[in-house]
């Protein structure tokens, strides 16, 4: 078997380390992955206009942790609880009880409330709970602890 240094002297041609397909499919891998990487999560489109045949009210604070009861109304009529369907956007920033919304995320959310065809829906900014900080000094040892303004249930 000859080395590198014995084919190049001997005029032999170079033999490649990988057949060219190979190669070609390796880069096209790279060139794949590089963009894949490069892309960010496509735009949401445009959300359409909230429907506003029902007019929807909240009882409670708009706070993560906290629950909201919330009511739906058509032309200042309250509809009953059992006639209303209620949803929540994203799926995972509440939990329903029903007419109650327990939030689970802070942020943006958007609430719909469905009755026949009629449906209603409002935008809510879902806030932080607020945050404590304990500060105690015992014999020249400083501590700092920090807790919620409130236990979870």
């Amino acid at each position: 078997m000859m080395g590198w240094y014995a084919r190049a002297r001997s005029g032999a041609a170079p033999r490649c380390a990988a057949p060219i397909p190979r190669i070609a499919g390796v880069a096209a891998l790279f060139i794949a992955s590089a963009l894949a990487v490069g892309c960010e999560d496509s735009p949401m489109l445009p959300q359409e206009d909230p429907p506003d045949d029902l007019e929807i009210a909240w009882t409670g604070r708009a706070e993560r942790g906290l629950a909201l009861v919330l009511e739906a109304a058509l032309d200042g009529e309250p509809l009953a609880p059992g006639a209303v369907t209620w949803r929540v956007e994203p799926a995972a920033a509440g939990t329903w009880r029903g007419d109650t919304l327990r939030l689970d995320r802070a942020g943006s959310i958007r609430v719909t409330a469905e009755a026949g065809e009629l449906a209603g829906a409002v935008e809510l900014d879902v806030a932080v709970p607020p945050m404590i900080l304990f500060d105690m000094v015992v014999d020249g040892n400083r501590d700092l602890s920090r807790g919620s303004g409130r236990p979870r249930p």
